[in-house]
């Protein structure tokens, strides 16, 4: 059953209303829809009639959605500065979800370090995980502005230049986690830029993966949305 307010939803999403300000919309108009059906009831009038009445009595859709999109402050950062969203955030992004894998990482084996190499066991192990995490970044991240993307139904140029750009970012970033060996006792965590252990195949490769994976789940992303 389609909600009262749904084609007004879709109008002020459309518009750059966040999401949160229509939610919040929507269920204040709904309240005060119940509250005018309840007063048409007590006049005298059947469920049916009761509704239509406190509908209109409500206000057009166009009416309503004036009263949001007059006010500028219930516009998202998204539809007011697309470009500082899905142009320059995203690497930014990128390089934040990079940088805290590897403190989580390094945290975690803080306990086991004092000053003594770690058992090369314990080494490969933290390596084949940090590679994980180097591949899935790029995609996370993407997917992340897909979402936001499509939760604000903005132009779809600017999902794609978010993805675009993560995963050319993406492709040729990796955190890198240094663990005490045998050679040498230092603990190090950064965030590398250009090639570190890859090859410009692998690059390519994570970079048509990260794009990959963020065009299936737009494709996800809209078939649901034209379902629902």
């Amino acid at each position: 059953m389609p909600r009262p307010f749904e084609a007004l939803c879709e109008r002020l999403l459309r518009a750059g209303i966040a999401p949160r300000h229509v939610r919040r919309y929507e269920r204040e108009l709904g309240e005060h829809l119940d509250d005018l059906t309840a007063m048409q009831k007590c006049r005298g009038y059947d469920d049916e009639d009761a509704a239509i009445r406190a509908r209109a009595l409500l206000g057009t859709d166009d009416e309503l959605a004036d009263a949001m999109t007059a006010c500028k402050q219930f516009r998202s950062l998204a539809a007011r500065l697309p470009w500082l969203v899905f142009a320059l955030a995203p690497p930014v992004l990128a390089a934040a979800l990079l940088l805290s894998c590897g403190l989580t990482v390094a945290g975690a084996l803080y306990p086991f370090f004092h000053g003594r190499p770690l058992p090369s066991n314990l080494i490969a192990a933290v390596d084949v995980l940090c590679r994980i995490f180097n591949i899935l970044a790029g995609p996370l991240t993407a997917v992340f502005f897909v979402i936001l993307a499509v939760r604000q139904h903005l132009p779809w140029r600017w999902p794609v230049i978010a993805v675009g750009v993560v995963a050319l970012f993406s492709a040729f970033t990796v955190f890198i986690v240094h663990l005490p060996s045998a050679l040498d006792t230092h603990l190090e965590v950064g965030v590398g830029l250009a090639a570190y252990d890859t090859t410009l195949w692998q690059n390519a490769a994570r970079f048509c993966l990260t794009a990959v994976i963020a065009l299936v789940a737009t494709h996800i992303l809209r078939i649901r949305r034209t379902t629902v």
